[in-house]
């Protein structure tokens, strides 16, 4: 597909206390299922259960405390504010960050992750959902999205005073290897191995692991849980 040169990238925060809250969650919610059609192993969660939920579900997904989804954008005009710019521009990718997470939390003592910062030095944060438009890869667009989470990571460390470090953990697939070297290039290390029901709770998806979990799917300890500190 031909790209319009004139389309400017943005990543931006959507905002919890908009009165657009529920055309944004439709619209969220429509480009979920289309990255789950496209990419469906890009996320815990299954198109038919996705596509059954309503709106107050979605609304409640941009609006819970201590998650932020960040969404990428191509737009024609880089004067309109946040808002506006999602509601009418094209939704291009997305990433998902919470935090901070409490260090009981944080650690799996069972992965060989070294032991987190304590409180007051550091904040912890779980990165997850990163999807992007297959139309626009290859043009930096993850990248914009990881960085932008990043930053507003760092920003609500700075807040609790000089010295406080930013952690920011994540779990990939072991076969995943471009991924995998996008977040090495970024920074981001092994840090241990995780089962795939540890990444589940990790992500506040427990509710999805199934009440009896074949253990060679859900308890084998092969992901990769990679960090990167700053």
């Amino acid at each position: 597909m031909a790209l319009d040169q004139n389309v400017t990238f943005s990543t931006i925060r959507i905002p919890k206390g908009t009165p657009h809250i529920e055309s944004l969650a439709e619209q969220f919610k429509d480009f979920k299922l289309t990255a789950l059609q496209a990419s469906p192993e890009a996320f815990a969660a299954k198109f038919e259960d996705e596509n059954l939920l309503p709106t107050a579900v979605w609304v409640k997904r941009l609006t819970t405390p201590g998650h932020q989804i960040f969404i990428a954008l191509a737009t024609h005009d880089a004067e309109e504010d946040d808002v506006t710019k999602l509601l009418k521009g094209s939704w291009i990718g997305m990433f998902t960050l919470i935090g901070p997470v409490p260090y009981d939390e944080f650690i799996w003592p069972e992965s060989g992750a070294p032991l987190p910062g304590s409180d007051g030095t550091e904040t912890r944060w779980q990165m997850t959902a990163l999807y992007t438009n297959p139309d626009y890869r290859g043009k930096g667009i993850a990248k914009k999205l990881i960085n932008t989470a990043i930053d507003f990571g760092q920003e609500y460390s700075q807040t609790l005073g000089p010295g406080v470090k930013t952690r920011f953990r994540l779990f990939v697939h072991p076969n995943n290897t471009v991924v995998l070297k996008m977040y090495e290039g970024m920074g981001f290390v092994d840090a241990g191995k995780v089962t795939l029901a540890e990444a589940f709770i990790a992500v506040g998806e427990a509710d999805l692991i199934p009440k009896d979990p074949d253990p060679a799917v859900w308890h084998l300890r092969a992901g990769y849980g990679m960090e990167h500190s700053v």
